[in-house]
């Protein structure tokens, strides 16, 4: 597996990881009509002329397994959390969940959000989400009682802050 920067050449793969990881993670917590409605298509377009077109103020990494992008990760150095960095979307393609793509992923962000000074980090988790909450534990990430809501189609979808202090090293 290869961790390296995201190019805007990436898109598409990008968002195929993006809507599947959606649709299979989100099952159940999310509009089911919001999420049949997503698309490669759509999300190529926003990835490669929102996001990617950006200057990036952190990390933004895809992990790469036989030429085809299997997750990526997207962080910044700069969190509307006073001196914090955030990860703003970490999403593995369901196919290579279990296979250390995210751990890969979540270490070297982390690394790079990090590199020019200790610093906590936040991320914001889909309640009810346990796969995601029992992966960010098991790397030493803590909810700290932020909560927001964001509406996804007919329904609002709570959120849940999780933190991870400077001191916290991922090693899993």
């Amino acid at each position: 597996m290869e961790i390296r920067e995201i190019t805007t050449a990436d898109a598409s793969g990008i968002a195929r990881v993006h809507v599947r990881a959606w649709q299979r993670g989100y099952a159940g917590l999310v509009d089911p009509e919001f999420l049949a409605g997503l698309t490669v298509e759509q999300r190529t377009v926003e990835w490669r002329d929102v996001w990617l077109a950006q200057p990036s103020q952190g990390a933004r990494l895809v992990a790469v397994v036989d030429g085809e992008i299997v997750g990526f990760v997207v962080g910044t150095t700069d969190s509307p959390t006073d001196g914090c960095g955030e990860i703003f979307s970490i999403y593995v393609d369901p196919e290579s969940w279990g296979t250390g793509a995210g751990s890969a992923l979540l270490r070297a962000a982390t690394a790079e959000l990090r590199a020019d000074a200790p610093r906590p980090l936040v991320l914001w988790v889909l309640e009810g989400n346990d796969r995601a909450t029992t992966f960010y534990e098991r790397h030493g990430w803590r909810p700290d009682g932020g909560r927001k809501d964001e509406q996804l189609g007919a329904r609002p979808a709570p959120h849940l802050r999780y933190r991870l202090e400077p001191d916290v090293e991922i090693d899993r």
